[in-house]
C-alpha cells in the first residue's frame, strides 16, 4: 500500500508523537509498504515538507514543549496524497483539518490517531484541574476534527475510556505505540554519577500533566532519600521549577534530555523505573 503520514513535526525526536510516527513508519516499511511523511521542517527522503507555521506570543512556550507546528500548503497536499491509497493524520491542528478536506476531495479514505491530550494543553497554561476547561477542549477536538473519522487509533485503552466518556463514537482501536527493539537489557558499566546510590529514573516531557513533582516529594519523604538519585530524562517548560524543587534533596535530581544511545545506558544503569 501506498500510505502517507500527516503530522506538524517529524524532524526531531524530543516529544512522544513524533517518535511514535518515525517508529511506525519504519515498522510500516519494513512489511512492505511505501511510506510518504507530510510534514513540516526540512526536506529528508521519503518526506514531503510543509512551511513551519510560527504563533505570535505562544511560540517560546510551544518549542519549550519540543513541537513546532505546520503551516497548510495546498500544492504539499496534492503531491503527497496523489498516489496514496490511504492517509493517516495525527492531529487535530489546523495542518491536519486542512489535509483530511483535501484528501476527502481526492476520495482518498483517511484515518486518525488520537496523540494529544486536552491536558496536553491546559496544564501548560495552569487549567490542568480544570474539568470544563478539558471537557470544552475534547468536544472542540470532536467537533472540528474527529467527527470524519470512523477509525481513531489511541495509544491506551486510557485514552480509548477517555474519548468514550466525552462522546466520541467512532471505532476506538488501541495499539500501543510500542518500545523500539534497542531498549533491552544489557551488560554494561553503571554510570559513574549512579554509582552507590539507589538510581530512580522517570522519562518524559518536563510539563505539568506528566507530574514530575510528585516523584520529586517522593523522594523527599522518603527514609531513603539520602541513598536515592533521581533522573528526570527530558526536557520542557518545567525544568527551572523541578530543579528548585529538587535543590533541597541530599542528592538532587539529574535533569537533562537523554538521546537514545545514552537513554539506553540510563535505562540498563537504574534499579527503579
Amino acid at each position: 500500500m501506498n500510505i502517507v503520514l500527516v503530522i506538524d513535526q517529524y524532524d526531531n525526536s524530543n516529544n512522544g508523537t513524533t517518535v511514535t510516527a518515525r517508529r511506525y513508519a519504519q515498522q510500516l516499511r519494513s512489511r512492505g509498504h511505501q511510506v510518504t511523511i507530510l510534514a513540516g521542517g526540512e526536506p529528508t527522503p521519503h518526506k514531503i515538507c510543509a512551511p513551519v507555521h510560527k504563533i505570535p506570543v505562544f511560540q517560546t512556550l510551544i518549542e519549550k514543549q519540543g513541537f513546532r507546528f505546520a503551516k497548510p500548503d495546498e500544492e504539499a497536499y496534492y503531491q503527497a496524497f496523489r498516489d496514496a491509497d490511504v492517509v493517516h493524520f495525527y492531529l487535530p491542528f489546523r495542518f491536519c483539518r486542512r489535509g483530511e478536506e483535501i484528501a476527502r476531495q481526492m476520495r482518498i479514505p483517511t484515518v486518525a490517531a488520537f496523540h494529544v491530550q486536552p491536558e496536553n494543553v491546559t496544564y501548560s497554561i495552569g487549567m490542568g484541574k480544570s474539568k470544563r476547561m478539558n471537557d470544552f477542549l475534547y468536544s472542540w477536538c470532536y467537533r472540528r476534527f474527529y467527527n470524519r473519522f470512523r477509525y481513531i487509533h489511541c495509544p491506551s485503552e486510557f485514552i480509548a475510556g477517555q474519548l468514550r466518556e466525552h462522546g466520541y463514537d467512532a471505532q476506538l482501536c488501541v495499539i500501543s505505540n510500542g518500545v523500539d527493539p534497542m531498549f533491552r537489557p544489557l551488560t554494561m558499566p553503571r554510570l559513574p554519577e549512579l554509582e552507590g546510590k539507589f538510581a530512580v529514573v522517570m522519562v518524559g516531557r518536563l510539563s505539568g500533566e506528566k507530574r514530575q513533582d510528585l516523584i520529586i516529594e517522593a523522594v523527599k519523604r522518603s527514609r531513603y532519600r539520602d541513598r536515592i538519585q533521581l533522573v528526570l530524562a527530558g526536557k520542557g517548560p518545567k525544568e527551572k521549577e523541578y530543579r528548585r524543587l529538587g535543590a533541597s534533596l541530599p542528592n538532587p535530581p539529574i535533569i537533562r534530555f537523554f538521546e537514545q544511545e545514552e537513554l539506553l545506558h540510563l535505562l540498563n544503569s537504574c534499579d527503579l523505573y
